[in-house]
């Protein structure tokens, strides 16, 4: 049995541990509740660009701004969404393990963009040959941070480096469930013309204004996808240091435990060895 002074250290690096945990996973709740905020705002945000879209090609449907086009020649290219660091459980791990599945089945050549410091730090790179990396994501974006990747995949795709871009991520289900999903990046998709009956008159033409909401659309779009992979991040991390805590607290407890009865053991021992040397006094000669 281990000696009481190790023990009582023990105790108290445990402890040290479980208020960590706890803090940490306060944070993370911070995050997700803010977070989950900003994904209400750009969901709206973007049912109105998608509307829009739909009521101009509607009144001029043989408009059809390039990045809804079916893309020429290139590679198809797949946008790796992961964290920002590690402690969430499975949740980085997941997504890669889904997208080992998906590059199974691609023929041919495939091009990589990550997103996010853990896979910038942890993924190898013989293995995951990315053309482009952006490591700082925060963990509460606005809507100006997609806008570099959003720039870098647009170019590349009217390029004609990219024949498709795909995005990998977490899609965020409920507080403990977050699902790996692939999502249709480029071209635009779910923009199809709705009816109208309202008379536009576009200014300088439908054509041009198709094109300025399409970018503002697939900016957009990302940004929703970025919110929600987040939100699926921090819900992940707050489960994995809620259980961290729990298993600190009963780890403290059975330590507590130990210490106690090794305590009580040393002073039986102690008692039984007074005893006994008094009785030994009582008998000398």
């Amino acid at each position: 049995m281990e000696n009481v002074r190790d023990l009582r250290r023990r105790i108290k690096s445990v402890a040290g541990t479980e208020q960590m945990v706890r803090a940490m996973k306060m944070v993370s709740v911070s995050k997700f509740r803010r977070t989950q905020s900003e994904l209400r705002g750009a969901r709206e945000y973007l049912e109105c660009c998608r509307e829009l879209i739909g009521c101009v090609r509607a009144a001029a449907p043989d408009a059809v701004p390039p990045l809804m086009r079916e893309g020429s020649g290139g590679k198809p290219c797949f946008v790796l969404l992961t964290g920002s660091r590690g402690l969430c459980g499975t949740y980085n791990h997941d997504i890669i393990n889904f997208f080992r599945g998906i590059a199974a089945e691609e023929e041919g050549e495939y091009a990589i963009v990550l997103c996010g410091r853990w896979g910038a730090d942890n993924l190898d790179a013989s293995e995951f040959r990315a053309d482009k990396v952006f490591a700082e994501i925060s963990d509460t974006p606005r809507s100006g941070q997609c806008g570099e990747i959003t720039d870098y995949l647009t170019e590349g795709y009217l390029s004609g480096r990219y024949s498709r871009v795909d995005i990998v991520y977490q899609e965020f289900v409920n507080t403990l469930t977050q699902r790996p999903a692939r999502s249709v990046f480029l071209p635009a998709e779910g923009t199809e013309a709705i009816a109208s009956k309202t008379d536009c008159i576009f200014e300088p033409d439908a054509a041009a204004v198709l094109d300025i909401l399409s970018e503002k659309y697939v900016r957009a779009y990302l940004y929703t996808l970025l919110l929600s992979a987040k939100i699926g991040e921090h819900s992940a991390r707050m489960t994995a240091m809620s259980a961290a805590a729990d298993n600190a607290g009963e780890m403290k407890d059975d330590l507590t435990r130990i210490l106690n009865r090794a305590r009580q053991s040393a002073v039986t021992t102690e008692m039984l060895e007074l005893m006994g040397g008094a009785v030994n006094d009582g008998h000398r000669p």
